[in-house]
Order: structure tokens, then sequence, then C-alpha cells
């Protein structure tokens, strides 16, 4: 397949590359809402973790109600016999006192335990309020952030659906069997939208009377290519492509023989 000069293909290519571009930002712009989504089901979670705590608080104060409770009945109780009892001797009547007095003490352990439990209860309540206001403000941060992305994304998708269609009206011109080879290194990875790479070249010494006194390079990977390799691209017979990225080469000036 005589292909004449490859460059005819740059305008295509320059659309091409424009196209992957405007892809990449269609892309990865909702990307940008990750970073606030983290932070909501982060927020989501501490605030249902700390409604389990108080769940958990509130059982253990239900607990100590029922402590409180038995022994208010044990005081009560002593407290009864005290009165009612008719005869006591002193011996008695200390030791009772003395139980009682325990008992007192024991239930003001209790109840500063109690107190403690209340008092981080209120605490977890606060925290969770403030949580609630901060996951309702990345709410709204997602909701704006998403009408301008979205915003974006219409505008970018309306620029890249008129440069398909100028892309289709270059393609009337192209030969199908160039146009095959062109597509698949288009659509292969790693070429980023850049299908044409010029060859690069560098003379290796002052004098240069033959294309091997040149380094010749792909502009697309910087690999080495051999004098043969130009010289295929140069006699336009068929397509050649880099052996390391696979871009179609072409050349827009020969080396300059001294």
């Amino acid at each position: 397949m005589k292909v004449k000069n490859i460059s005819f293909l740059l305008p295509l290519q320059a659309l091409d590359r424009q196209i992957y571009e405007y892809n990449k930002d269609i892309e990865s712009m909702p990307i940008e809402l990750d970073h606030y989504k983290k932070q909501l089901i982060s927020i989501k979670r501490e605030i249902l973790d700390s409604k389990n705590k108080i769940k958990e608080l509130e059982l253990k104060k239900k607990n100590l109600d029922l402590e409180i409770g038995g022994i208010e009945e044990k005081i009560k109780k002593i407290s009864d016999l005290i009165i009612t009892a008719k005869k006591l001797t002193n011996e008695e009547y200390q030791l009772m006192l003395k139980q009682k007095s325990g008992f007192e003490a024991d239930k003001k352990v209790i109840e500063d335990k109690w107190l403690e439990i209340e008092t981080e209860i209120e605490h977890t309540k606060k925290s969770i309020s403030l949580k609630e206001d901060d996951e309702k403000d990345i709410d709204s941060q997602i909701s704006v952030k998403t009408s301008e992305i979205n915003a974006q994304i219409k505008d970018l998708t309306t620029k890249k659906n008129s440069l398909d269609m100028k892309r289709s009206e270059l393609l009337t011109d192209i030969n199908d069997e160039m146009l095959k080879i062109y597509d698949r290194v288009l659509n292969s990875e790693n070429t980023n939208g850049i299908v044409l790479a010029k060859i690069n070249h560098q003379a290796k010494r002052k004098k240069t009377s033959t294309f091997e006194d040149f380094i010749y390079s792909c502009e697309g990977c910087s690999m080495e290519l051999t004098p043969q390799d130009v010289n295929k691209v140069l006699m336009a017979d068929e397509i050649i492509q880099c052996r390391n990225c696979s871009r179609i080469l072409y050349m827009n000036e020969q080396p300059q023989l001294t």
C-alpha cells in the first residue's frame, strides 16, 4: 500500500488528541466527588457508632438504676428495723447502722457511676448533633459540586461531539486499510491519543555524508530507530510503526548531508 506522506494524517491526529483530552476530563470529573463521598461515609459511620454507644450507655445506666433500687430497698429494710425493733442491744444497733452506712456508701459509688454515664451520654449527643451538621454541609457541597461537574461535562461533551463531526469529515479522504491501522494504534493502551510519531535525528559527527551518520529516534517513546527503518518511512511503500510504542512513524524533513 503506497502511503505517500503520512503527515497528511496530522489534522486527524490533532482532532483525536483533543478528543482524547476531552474524554479524559469527562471521565475524571466524577472522581472529584470521591473526596466528599468518603467524608460523608466516614461521618455517617461515626454517627452510627455514636448512636450505638448511647444505646450501650443507656443499658448500663438502666442496670445501675436496678442496682440502686436494690440497695435502697436494703437501706429501707434496715431503717424500718431500727425504728420498729423493740429490743435491740447497743451492739445490734451499731451493727445495723454500720450496715446501713455501708449500703449508703455503695449507693453513692453507683450513683457517681450513673452520673458519669449520663455525662458521657450528653457529650455523645452533642457530638452527634455536630456531626449531623457536618453531614448536611457535605451533602450540600456534593449537591453543588455535582451540578458544577454536570455542567462542565455537558460543555465538554458538546465540544467533543463537534470534533467527532469534524473527524467524520476527515475520514472520507483516508484509505480504509490505513484507517484500520491508525484506529488500532489509537485504541491501544499508553498512546495517550497520539498515533503519529515524528522521527527525530541528531548528527553523530560534524561531517555527515550518509544516513548512517545520524542517530534516529521515535518522538513518541524516544526509542532509537535504525537507518533502515527511516529509509522505509521515506520510501513510503508501507506504514512503518515503532517497534516499541507501535505509533506510526513519519518524517517532516530529511537529515542534511554535508
